[in-house]
């Protein structure tokens, strides 16, 4: 209700409509007030309440056992002697790594399974006379001779969720055993259940635990999809129009219409390889941490420290980088030795968003020859470069806004004033930096260049390339040209009819419906639907999956439980558990949980006097009654950012880990006590 204003509508309408909400959260939000329930865990515990979940679906009997017989990895035999699953490899001499077996009930026998990632038959259906079992020990002979003992995934997360009683988790997250139980009942029997995760959930230390146990709620209920109202979403997105215009390699734009495909459907397990190899191959493909981790010395040593890693961890952090870099596993562009000298970025700020921005920017950033900003605003970032190239506002250029799957259509605005000053639009920035690199190649008579992987550019064409001859460029004519095109030809606007100037219809009607989309579209267009698309019914995704059997983008083929990479093994996450968060920065007395001014989620947000009067002039502190109360009244408590809100533990707990506020592990709170200093917080208690 704060933080994703323009979508809370669908929830409320839901509710009128007989559907029960449930907000999981630390402190009394905005979204609490308008659920039927809510369940506030401890700050980081959200793995132990999702896994107290699970066990009263399975101890009471409410899981839909065809549905993970089928789709997810439960049935797949797993080596009691390693805890690796049992692969060809180890059962033949030449075997492969990426097939894998259950025991077949109707043979009493071991079955190959169908769609793993090294199957030739990719499909989840079984034949009659192929019956997965779920229970079950059984001895088989490897290839060397070797006997060992094997057991189904089933077995080993049976044993694992039943340490997760209501009551053990009810001691870790707060939440009375009771209410765990009341929910998850609710969750399992509801004819479609959802889980709407906030963009926070993926940002913390040990957010893949939290997030792989909201898929174990999902899968064991047959939730996962292929049903309106099911899955977990956080953010779904039909295929980027602006794709079709750079459908060619190099910097070309298209301007011819782009040929269609040639098969209608392809399996996303398929897409998912194709797309390993590209980014293997264009080296380009560079995750931000470990690009940070080779390149900054500084942020490693800092990224280094034991205090900041689990402490489960067998080996320094530095090996398991080195690790990741000696086999691949995340391509590094350029790589080092090779060092990065020129650094352009378009909208974000690297220096306010990067994790220990300050370190970064006293060395990494430091080093680096030129860096060059494109924004719409003096940024942090901008303050620490070489030049600002600054781009017009969100109201003084066309383009396509809004391309989210909640809703068949695609957003669209136009320009409603021109640009101010200096400014100009991102086009227009990236075409005159062409033009530019064209005229002075061809006046110094530089023909090409060669990039750190050894790829030969043409540069003293550049422009004319990237412009088609004259197509496109600077300049009102040239953005139109292009957005027609996109208009005209992308996968989800070229069915809906928009006439001899689609652009212009699409502006004069401020959104586009999406009318058809082909599958072949979807899967290659990297659409997070994944599931046909039918103007006859609610949009629902992953129905590729569960109702053509296709195989899912994994290593099983399937939602996989199980994790049996040697690093999971290592720390104890070949199932999800829970882990105790790490400190935020150091022992901090109080820990902030995130929190967003009303409509602040995005800066668009917040653009007209109206909203911006909704934040009251200075930062709000929540703090419950019981950790007030516990601090003497001289106590001085400050909040570490001016935009986050602290949130403490409920009255009603009396376990001593409830005496501390709620954290984030990005933007640790600091106390201080002063016992002549006045309080600088007004505390509100929470409900």
């Amino acid at each position: 209700m704060y933080t994703r204003v323009p979508d809370a509508h669908f929830l409320t309408e839901a509710r009128y409509r007989g559907a029960k909400v449930v907000t999981i959260a630390p402190d009394f939000s905005p979204s609490a007030v308008h659920a039927d329930r809510w369940l506030n865990p401890r700050y980081g515990t959200d793995a132990a309440l999702a896994l107290a979940m699970a066990n009263v679906i399975v101890e009471e009997g409410l899981h839909d056992e065809a549905f993970i017989t089928e789709q997810t990895d439960l049935p797949f035999l797993v080596r009691d002697d390693n805890g690796r699953f049992l692969r060809e490899s180890d059962m033949e001499a030449d075997g492969s790594d990426e097939e894998f077996y259950y025991w077949n009930q109707a043979t009493d026998s071991l079955e190959y399974a169908s769609g793993t990632w090294g199957s030739e038959v990719m499909t989840l259906a079984l034949d009659d006379d192929e019956v997965p079992a779920l229970t079950g020990s059984h001895q088989v002979t490897l290839h060397d001779g070797t006997q060992v003992r094997v057991r189904p995934v089933w077995e080993h997360f049976v044993e694992h969720i039943a340490h997760y009683t209501p009551e053990a988790a009810a001691e870790i997250c707060g939440v009375p055993a009771h209410n765990i139980r009341v929910v998850a009942r609710e969750y399992a029997s509801a004819g479609s259940a959802m889980i709407q995760s906030g963009w926070g959930a993926c940002k913390h230390y040990y957010s893949d635990l939290f997030q792989r146990a909201m898929a174990y709620l999902t899968a064991l209920t047959g939730n996962t999809g292929g049903k309106p109202g099911s899955g977990i979403k956080v953010s779904t997105w039909w295929p980027m129009p602006g794709f079709v215009l750079s459908s060619t390699f190099g910097p070309r734009l298209a301007d011819e219409p782009p040929q269609p495909m040639p098969i209608d459907r392809a399996q996303m397990q398929d897409v998912s390889k194709m797309m390993t190899d590209m980014m293997g191959q264009a080296m380009r493909a560079t995750p931000l941490i470990p690009w940070l981790y080779a390149h900054d010395p500084e942020f490693a040593k800092a990224a280094g420290r034991d205090a900041y890693a689990d402490p489960a961890l067998t080996r320094p952090v530095a090996d398991y980088m080195q690790d990741i870099f000696d086999n691949g596993w995340m391509p590094i562009y350029p790589r080092p030795p090779r060092k990065p000298r020129f650094f352009y970025y378009s909208g974000p700020n690297p220096l306010r968003r990067w994790p220990n921005a300050k370190t970064i920017r006293d060395s990494l950033w430091k080093e680096m020859e030129t860096i060059v900003t494109t924004d719409f605003r003096m940024s942090t970032s901008g303050m620490w470069s070489d030049y600002i190239l600054p781009s017009c506002g969100y109201y003084e250029k066309p383009g396509i806004k809004y391309v989210q799957s909640y809703i068949p259509w695609v957003v669209v605005g136009d320009r409603a004033v021109p640009e101010l000053y200096e400014s100009k639009h991102e086009w227009d920035i990236m075409f005159l930096l062409a033009r530019k690199l064209q005229d002075l190649a061809v006046a110094r008579g530089v023909s090409s260049f060669t990039d750190a992987n050894g790829t030969e550019h043409r540069v003293d064409n550049i422009y004319d390339e990237m412009s088609a001859d004259g197509r496109y460029g600077e300049g009102p004519e040239g953005e139109r040209n292009a957005l027609d095109y996109i208009m005209r030809y992308s996968p989800i606007t070229q069915a809906s009819d928009l006439g001899e100037q689609p652009w212009q219809k699409a502006v004069d009607d401020g959104m586009v419906k999406i009318e058809d989309v082909k599958p072949i579209d979807l899967a290659v267009g990297l659409s997070t639907m994944m599931g046909d698309f039918d103007t006859t019914a609610p949009m629902n995704q992953f129905g590729w999956f569960i109702d053509r059997k296709d195989p899912w983008p994994t290593l099983t083929g399937r939602q996989q439980f199980y994790i049996d990479h040697e690093w999971f093994l290592e720390v104890g996450e070949q199932l999800a558990v829970h882990k105790e968060p790490l400190p935020a920065g150091g022992p901090y007395p109080l820990r902030l949980t995130g929190g967003h001014n009303r409509w602040s989620q995005h800066a668009i947000f917040r653009a007209n006097p109206q909203l911006l009067r909704l934040q009251r002039g200075g930062p709000d502190c929540f703090i419950s009654t019981v950790d007030a109360s516990a601090r003497a009244s001289g106590t001085t408590t400050r909040c570490g950012s001016s935009t986050t809100s602290a949130s403490s533990c409920c009255a009603r707990r009396s376990h001593p880990r409830c005496n501390r506020a709620r954290s984030s592990a990005t933007t640790p709170g600091r106390a201080t006590s002063s016992p002549t200093a006045p309080p600088r917080t007004t505390w509100r208690p929470v409900p």
